[in-house]
């Protein structure tokens, strides 16, 4: 019984020695070329062993470490190392005195005893944001130069006029943002007839519309609004310039240049209703147009309804309240930036009969 067990036990061990072997044997083995000759090889997703080596050489993805003096002495001139990457052994690159770039998808590896000793003067190390742990863009990083591969987003511009208002005498400033630091910025100024949209066609405006007209030598980013500024929109142009490419960016304003003066002006009135009219006649339009072409620069326009000569009673009121507000509201539809306000009197009962309305330009 003792001699049957002994046995079977020895046909156990010898049953296990024969799968062990063809497993050990099996291992993931994978021979890998370097670009302009020799090969390096990966058991177990480690490199473990390369022959002569020369030119670029890209780890495969699943690759998580290459094993100590692997590449030592190589011709090797660049490595890309997978995001799977971890481990970097003793002198793994060491005397690979071609190697200049190494780059690696994912974060800094576990480094053992100086890996990149005596390679090229000036490598640098690449990385991919955000990878972490090697330092910023700039710094160095176990001897190589740290370099940050993450594509830059489009390059581009934006602006905005910081103002108390768009009154003359007053002090604009534009203020840019642009995402590349290095950029050169060139600022103009320009006199446009109509407001400035900060869109066209609903993609952002780039260039300066039709009507504008550059102000000469003005290339700074502040600006003093002044007096030949008085009723037209002013805006600003600002060209940003990065590696040889330049973009443009147009602020938008909405708002004419004001007069300096802070009193009213009391125009003359304008007359000639019939007796139920409200609505102004041509004629009446066009004089109101050229109240507000000859008086520029104001923010608000009051018009107040008169009637004269009539005995008093609320219909004439009403009727002179309506003429303001349609006078009113005809100036607002050339001027839209306009406030308006409005309201109707009888200021004498006796007299010569008359249907006015008065205008007031308040700055």
């Amino acid at each position: 019984m003792k001699s049957l067990t002994a046995a079977a036990l020895a046909f156990v061990l010898a049953i296990s020695s024969a799968l062990a072997s063809p497993l050990a044997a099996n291992a993931a083995v994978v021979t890998v070329n370097c670009s302009t000759s020799g090969t390096f090889t990966v058991t177990d997703s480690v490199v473990t062993s390369s022959t002569l080596c020369v030119g670029q050489v890209e780890i495969p993805a699943g690759v998580t470490a290459v094993a100590a003096n692997v590449f030592k002495d190589s011709g090797v001139t660049s490595v890309k190392f997978p995001a799977s990457f971890t481990t970097l052994g003793d002198l793994a690159f060491a005397n690979s005195a071609n190697l200049s770039e190494v780059t690696f998808r994912g974060n800094a590896p576990t480094l053992g005893t100086t890996p990149f000793a005596s390679i090229a003067a000036g490598a640098k190390v690449n990385f991919y944001s955000p990878a972490t742990g090697f330092g910023a863009a700039g710094s160095l990083w176990n001897g190589l130069l740290v370099n940050d591969l993450t594509p830059l987003p489009p390059f581009a511009v934006s602006a905005d006029v910081t103002r108390n208002s768009w009154r003359q005498g007053n002090t604009v400033i534009a203020t840019a943002s642009v995402n590349r630091a290095e950029a050169t910025l060139v600022y103009s100024w320009y006199r446009c007839t109509d407001p400035i949209t900060a869109t066209s066609g609903g993609v952002v405006r780039t260039t300066v519309p039709v009507g504008c007209l550059e102000i000469p030598s003005v290339v700074s980013n502040s600006y003093v609004l002044p007096v030949t500024d008085v009723g037209w929109y002013i805006t600003m142009q600002v060209k940003a310039s990065y590696n040889n490419v330049t973009v443009n960016y147009i602020a938008a304003n909405p708002n004419p240049v004001l007069v300096a003066q802070t009193s009213a002006k009391v125009l003359s009135k304008i007359g000639g209703y019939a007796a139920t009219a409200i609505s102004p006649t041509t004629i009446m339009k066009l004089r109101i147009k050229g109240i507000m072409v000859t008086n520029p620069g104001y923010q608000r326009l009051h018009c107040v309804g008169d009637v004269t000569g009539f005995a008093k009673s609320a219909q004439q009121l009403k009727l002179a309240t309506s003429r303001a507000k349609a006078a009113c509201t005809y100036a607002k539809t050339l001027y839209p930036y306009l406030t308006i306000t409005y309201a109707g009197k009888q200021s004498k009962t006796t007299g010569t009969k008359a249907r006015l309305v008065n205008y007031t330009l308040v700055p």
